[in-house]
């Protein structure tokens, strides 16, 4: 991921300070992330595809994140992890080409996609009636969308012209975005400002007005008479009030994993603009914090989610009927997976 500083992307440490007696247990804490990165969001990606009442237009967002975390966990983590056991690039300038695009372009969709979730629970408190017409799968694809598209539009332009005008780099032993010589408009500046502190802002935005919203909301409900509503009007409210609460768990989840994760990282490039100093290890390490967020969504997804919990629960009933020691049994199960039993 990206710095600023016409730095490496991202800064690896000196190899004397990796193996000086704190390798092996940095490295198997690293392989411990990658894993749990992996097979964690891999489980989630299976469940859209084996629960049926998982594929609504919110958890598809979810599904998106998913996704581009598990890319992450799979392509851009191992390859960082040669980079900070060795203390410089070991491997081919194709290799870190395709670090390179995989490193700026999945993390910051992942980020994208909590930006759309963002606006999603925006849009329904503000505007509910608005939402309920337009709340299809398809508005969900368009969102998708147009965070990949703003994501690629700041990352390729410079990708491009680095990858053409200065790939050979594995002589030096170096993978770098900027380099000394490229302009201004290719520098991975812009996909900081973009990528990173743009959906901060705009997270941060929504979740304030989201905020006060649904408090404004709550508040207006405790002022209006039961028998106003009647009763199946009050029903219905009773179970719109728990679907949109359930959504702002899962965004205030994915709130807080996202300022646990990043928060490290702007307090070190800040210090690093202030104070002038190479804070090369404290770097390292909010680059592993940021690509830990990768690993905490899923979790956070099954905390905050009851849709999701709800389907690890009849993903293990299915698993457990459908195995050898069940197939004797005179309950034979029926249905799908991810079915009401």
């Amino acid at each position: 991921m990206g710095g600023w500083n016409n730095s490496s992307m991202p800064p690896a440490l000196d190899a004397d300070r990796v193996h000086e007696g704190s390798s092996l247990w940095a490295l198997t804490l690293i392989g411990i992330l990658i894993f749990i990165t992996v097979v964690a969001n891999f489980f989630v990606i299976l469940l859209f595809f084996v629960s049926s009442h998982l594929r609504t237009p919110f958890n598809y967002y979810l599904l998106n994140i998913a996704v581009n975390d598990f890319l992450t966990g799979a392509i851009d983590m191992p390859y960082y992890a040669f980079f900070t056991y060795y203390g410089y690039w070991p491997l081919s300038d194709i290799h870190c080409t395709i670090w390179m695009f995989f490193d700026f372009s999945v993390p910051f969709a992942s980020l994208w996609g909590v930006v759309t979730v963002s606006l999603d629970r925006f849009w329904a408190v503000t505007w509910p009636l608005s939402y309920r017409h337009h709340n299809t799968v398809k508005k969900a694809f368009i969102l998708i969308a147009a965070g990949w598209f703003i994501n690629y539009s700041a990352m390729l332009p410079g990708y491009v012209y680095t990858r053409l005008h200065y790939a050979n780099q594995s002589a030096n032993r170096t993978c770098l975005w900027d380099v000394e010589g490229i302009p201004a408009w290719a520098l991975n500046f812009p996909v900081v400002v973009v990528d990173i502190f743009t959906p901060m802002v705009l997270t941060a935005v929504f979740y304030i007005l989201i905020a006060i919203r649904i408090r404004k909301s709550a508040l207006q409900r405790r002022a209006q008479p039961l028998d106003e509503l009647g009763q199946v009007s009050a029903i219905g409210s009773r179970r719109k009030k728990q679907r949109d609460r359930q959504a702002f768990l899962v965004l205030t989840a994915l709130v807080v994993a996202f300022v646990a994760a990043w928060l490290p990282w702007v307090v070190c490039q800040a210090l690093i603009l202030i104070t002038g100093e190479d804070y090369a290890v404290f770097l390292a390490v909010t680059y592993w914090t940021s690509y830990g967020l990768s690993g905490l969504n899923p979790f956070m997804f099954g905390i905050a989610s009851g849709d999701l919990r709800k389907a690890v629960q009849h993903f293990t009933r299915w698993k457990s009927r459908t195995s050898p020691e069940a197939v004797s049994t005179p309950y034979p199960f029926s249905g799908r997976p991810g079915s009401q039993n």
